[in-house]
């Protein structure tokens, strides 16, 4: 099987080596900003390409494009309904 590589390996040491630099806790807060940019970028192609959604519908959508090819059929069919049945609580 052929390896095939993005990133230069000498680039991907530097890579590594700024990264070691900063703190456990600067690498920490850059995952949870990724995270939350990829989620932000998941739901507008979501919107984009459904439309307006519930709330419900719309963490089906974000399940399915994150997860839906980890589990069998069945167990992702269970699992979106009942994502498609969550009603938020409401705020008073």
């Amino acid at each position: 099987m052929t390896n095939r590589l993005d990133t230069l390996p000498s680039a991907a040491e530097v890579h590594h080596r700024l990264m070691m630099q900063r703190s456990d806790t600067e690498r920490f807060l850059m995952g949870c900003e990724m995270f939350s940019t990829s989620r932000t970028l998941m739901c507008a192609g979501i919107r984009d390409e459904r439309g307006t959604l519930t709330p419900a519908q719309l963490k089906a959508e974000i399940f399915l494009r994150t997860y839906g090819r980890d589990f069998d059929s069945l167990t992702t069919a269970r699992i979106v309904s009942r994502l498609r049945q969550f009603h938020a609580p409401e705020r008073g």
